[in-house]
């Protein structure tokens, strides 16, 4: 079974548009909807960061409006339940 919560690490600039800083984590919650490719949906609690994960942990990052062009994390790790 997949996991309900994944923690994903972005570089810091990326998600604050400023350089430096560092790493950045991300919790996002399995929702009860699938992705574009049948695998999970998962979101943080802001719903502003908006994943589908497969069962064997591909990551595919999904814009939550139409200015958003979302960062591929550098590490997904799943957390336990």
């Amino acid at each position: 079974m997949q996991p309900e919560r994944y923690e994903l690490t972005f570089d810091a600039a990326e998600i604050v548009g400023e350089p430096g800083g560092g790493p950045a984590a991300v919790t996002v919650t399995r929702t009860q909807q699938t992705g574009p490719s049948g695998a999970p949906l998962y979101r943080d609690e802001t719903g502003i960061v908006q994943a589908e994960i497969n069962p064997e942990g591909e990551i595919r990052m999904l814009p939550t409006s139409t200015h958003q062009s979302p960062s591929t994390p550098r590490s997904v790790k799943p957390l336990p339940d």
